[in-house]
């Protein structure tokens, strides 16, 4: 995987999400995280590891996030293919409820 966005998203940015995919396609409620083209940092083949910050987003939180490829595979010009066996994320987790 070479060609990524890493998204967050917050429950009222946008229609609730859920599993039909036309929620989860509005890429307007979705902010870019960190974006990857072209990048070689993990390795072709199995079992890379890597590891980024993302940066310019302090004071904003986000409830939801996905990872979405934006150019097929190195391997395979033709398929959009994410093996992932492992995803942490680490941050400050906020209460967002109203007093």
């Amino acid at each position: 995987m070479q060609s990524w966005r890493l998204e967050g998203r917050n429950a009222d940015s946008g229609p609730a999400l859920g599993p039909s995919r036309e929620h989860w396609d509005d890429d307007h409620a979705w902010t870019a995280l960190r974006t990857h083209a072209n990048d070689d940092s993990i390795p072709i083949g199995g079992w890379g590891v890597g590891c980024w910050p993302v940066e310019g987003q302090e004071g904003l939180g986000f409830r939801f996030l996905r990872i979405l490829m934006t150019r097929p595979t190195a391997t395979n010009a033709s398929h959009f293919r994410l093996l992932c066996c492992g995803l942490e994320v680490w941050g400050i987790l906020t209460d967002t409820t109203p007093a």
